[in-house]
């Protein structure tokens, strides 16, 4: 299977700490898309890295020299067949960046990397692709970060209202169905960003009400808040997590009927180890 002409790859970047101790030569980058074009699979599939341009105005001489190391970067051993463009014209925040990204590309799929990631063991990227053409419900496959052992990923925190075993497609990989589009690691159908995903982020949390230059997964899930209460008939305050294990067969149909529209799934079943780890933990904000 030639990846070059099915997927295109995200990777958003910025300075960090460019206040206080710029972190200048980011390494993390460097791990995350070695890491992922050899246990991925990648090939000749290309990565297009998106470095915020706020910093251009915010810090203008650290956003030099951040650029020129991400262009040193591609000389360095290991890069050599790695098909890498560092987009010219960015935008201001990782929203922005990735809806310029998708209706840049021209391939069917796409994978969102952030920065930070490195992946610890191989990923069967042709079997989840061919998950994709065989089944129009899928929109968006993410990467398991922790070991999968209950009915909530990682735990009731994370919001994720079903979770549990795709059962009724053919598939040669394991899937589970899942709430709620997340910034982690994962592939989507280039048409359904395009068509479905991206209008009803506009629609329901326009530019102006975003929640930061980074929160793209929590303005998305805004809009997915909409399609699970839009229809449910219980108006009751019931505790959170709302889930479909909490009883209410009310609830539990609005949550249905919203995985049902977004098409959002996990790689892996019952028992999976986690196939990556974060690297940023250093410097998130606390």
């Amino acid at each position: 299977m030639d990846l070059s002409s099915l997927v295109s790859v995200f990777v958003p970047t910025h300075i960090i700490m460019a206040d206080t101790n710029p972190y200048l030569e980011n390494k993390m980058i460097e791990t995350a898309i070695l890491s992922s074009h050899d246990k991925l699979g990648f090939g000749g599939a290309k990565y297009y890295i998106y470095p915020d341009v706020k910093f251009a105005t915010s810090h203008p001489e650290l956003q030099k020299i951040y650029l020129k190391n991400l262009n040193d970067m591609r000389n360095k051993p290991g890069f050599e067949n790695i098909n890498i463009e560092i987009v010219e014209d960015c935008e201001t925040s990782m929203r922005k960046n990735w809806i310029h990204f998708i209706n840049k590309i021209d391939t069917p799929y796409s994978f969102f990397l952030e920065h930070d990631w490195e992946f610890v063991k191989e990923i069967p990227t042709e079997k989840i692709i061919q998950a994709f053409e065989k089944n129009q419900k899928i929109g968006y496959i993410k990467l398991n970060h922790f070991k999968i052992t209950n009915q909530y990923y990682p735990n009731p925190k994370l919001w994720d209202w079903i979770f549990e075993p795709e059962t009724d497609m053919e598939l040669e990989v394991p899937l589970m169905r899942l709430s709620f589009f997340s910034g982690w690691p994962h592939f989507t159908r280039t048409s359904k960003c395009r068509e479905f995903y991206i209008p009803e982020l506009v629609k329901h949390c326009p530019d102006d009400v975003s929640r930061g230059l980074s929160h793209l997964e929590k303005d998305m899930k805004k809009s997915e808040l909409y399609y699970m209460d839009k229809d449910r008939e219980c108006k009751e305050y019931h505790k959170w997590p709302l889930s479909i294990l909490n009883g209410c067969p009310t609830c539990e149909k609005s949550i249905r009927n919203m995985h049902d529209q977004w098409g959002c799934f996990m790689l892996g079943e019952f028992g999976k180890e986690s196939v990556m780890r974060h690297t940023g933990e250093w410097c998130r904000k606390k």
